[in-house]
């Protein structure tokens, strides 16, 4: 293939070369192509769109790893350019389908316009297990990868390259980033041990690109989350807290901007902290004046 926009893995494996690693599969003896999520927005669907087409390929097919909005955001170009096109999901990460900061419970207003994301149009419902699919003539399998958001999978070709999404992030999120999203602790720790155990050729992170192997990765990722589950065990310790005085004190000690983007994610990264130390039965829920306090055990 001799556009730069794509970049060759294995076999019939590639990915798109902009900010997010799209996976893309080639079916040579038909000439479709299959996506593995569709970019960011309808500049990375068209640039994608258009290389393949410049190569003789047609988009057949798109398989969502989740339902974030970073991963979807291409549905519609390509939709409008091919009502017929297959969108394969999860029935949780198509019924969860928004962007991760957004407050979903809130409703009107400008922020509700901004942040919402219908649903998406999917075609064919994904099993949240392993499993095999076929898209055309391509078997591929499927593989539960949940943590980061619930009903997450990835997806090995034929050609035993592992498209993970979001199930780890690369280096220079890493460095970076202080907080990492992830919608169950307990789920991400089992799937970096899961992740671990596997030994495809590659493996394609939608925020990192193509690796060999990721066993450098997966330390960082952990103590990253044990270090955050420790603060916030530490902070409630201290004395009752609120949910709301924990995402200030995240935002503060992260340098968060005071906007409605992080204070979404913000929320979303205590509330899962929160919950693994519910779990682990470490802190309790208490009632004081009207306001749900987290307590130390």
């Amino acid at each position: 293939m001799n556009n730069t926009a794509i970049a060759h893995i294995y076999g019939s494996s590639y990915i798109h070369t902009g900010k997010h690693a799209v996976g893309i599969y080639l079916d040579r003896s038909s000439g479709d192509a299959i996506l593995i999520d569709s970019g960011a927005d309808e500049q990375a669907a068209r640039e994608i769109d258009e290389a393949l087409e410049e190569e003789g390929y047609r988009i057949a097919a798109v398989l969502h790893t989740h339902g974030h909005r970073s991963s979807c955001g291409g549905d519609a170009y390509l939709l409008a350019h091919d009502p017929d096109l297959r969108i394969y999901a999860t029935a949780t990460s198509a019924a969860r389908a928004h962007p991760p900061q957004s407050l979903p419970h809130l409703s009107g207003g400008a922020h509700s316009a901004r942040a919402s994301q219908a649903p998406l149009r999917v075609t064919d419902i994904l099993p949240e297990g392993d499993a095999q699919v076929t898209v055309g003539d391509v078997n591929l399998r499927v593989i539960a990868l949940p943590g980061h958001a619930p009903g997450m999978v990835g997806f090995q070709t034929p050609d035993d390259v592992l498209y993970c999404g979001d199930a780890l992030f690369g280096e220079r999120v890493l460095r970076r980033q202080s907080l990492l999203l992830y919608a169950s602790i307990e789920e991400a720790r089992a799937t970096f041990r899961k992740l671990s155990q596997m030994a495809p050729k590659a493996y394609v992170l939608y925020h990192g690109g193509v690796l060999r192997e990721i066993s450098a990765l997966i330390n960082p990722h952990l103590e990253r989350l044990n270090s955050l589950t420790k603060r916030f065990e530490d902070l409630i310790s201290t004395q009752p807290i609120t949910l709301e005085r924990l995402v200030q004190q995240t935002m503060q000690e992260h340098a968060l901007d005071d906007s409605l983007e992080h204070y979404g994610l913000a929320m979303q990264i205590v509330q899962s902290h929160v919950a693994e130390l519910l779990r682990m039965d470490r802190i309790s829920l208490k009632v004081e004046q009207g306001a749900l306090h987290f307590a130390s055990r």
